[in-house]
């Protein structure tokens, strides 16, 4: 499923203070077709900082524990 978390701090500017939030979304997505009793999680955040946009994606594939 798909899961999204809105105003999570991504930075605090050291001069200003200010905090910089953006969205984190999470897809969780069973690959066990492919490989038996695994799961595929891809995390990306959104943010935009000095008028720029900014986006960052990682993912993982972890084994069920059962």
């Amino acid at each position: 499923g798909t899961h999204t978390y809105n105003n999570i701090p991504v930075y605090q500017d050291p001069n200003s203070g200010v905090i910089v939030t953006g969205t984190m979304t999470v897809v969780v997505t069973d690959i066990s077709a492919t490989i038996a009793n695994t799961y595929r999680f891809q995390v990306t955040i959104n943010y935009t900082y000095l008028s720029r946009n900014y986006s960052l994606s990682i993912s993982t594939i972890r084994a069920s524990d059962i």
